[in-house]
């Protein structure tokens, strides 16, 4: 007999950090895992753009089927390409309409009044960079549980 439950799609996250970031963008990925695991998110970042692909087309094509876009804020990010690019710009539209959830994941204290996002809600809880926090880890569990929260919500 077939289950009278929908199989739900995961919730696609696309992941928007400065290179300089990567090591830490690499741990929020492990804190994900176990939501890539259930099913609930598959997340998409530049690192899984193979040999030969259009990258522009990747990132186009991936930001565009994002349910949420999770911003790696650091003084790196607000000094990077991406910051203020066409792909930016496009993000924060689809905020405003309503087409995705943005949240940016502070890093590192930086000066981000002014910003494209100053007026988003940011994690962890109190926008505290998560470098200032004691354990990393019980910074990047508070933002996971806090996209949970969300995925749940958009589920």
């Amino acid at each position: 007999m077939a289950s009278s439950n929908p199989v739900q799609k995961p919730i696609d996250i696309f992941i928007a950090y400065a290179k300089a970031d990567e090591q830490l963008k690499n741990d929020l990925a492990l804190h994900l895992k176990n939501l890539e695991r259930q099913r609930k998110i598959r997340v998409w970042h530049d690192e899984k753009i193979q040999a030969g692909d259009n990258w522009e087309q990747e990132i186009h094509q991936n930001l565009a089927a994002a349910h949420i876009v999770l911003l790696l804020i650091s003084h790196n990010f607000l000094a990077s390409d991406f910051y203020d690019s066409h792909e930016m710009k496009l993000i924060l539209e689809r905020q405003e309409e309503g087409s995705v959830h943005v949240i940016p994941i502070v890093l590192s204290p930086v000066d981000w009044d002014g910003s494209y996002f100053k007026n988003l809600k940011a994690l962890p809880k109190g926008a505290t960079p998560i470098s200032e926090w004691k354990n990393k880890n019980q910074a990047f569990l508070t933002v996971v549980k806090s996209i949970r929260e969300v995925v749940d919500s958009l589920s």
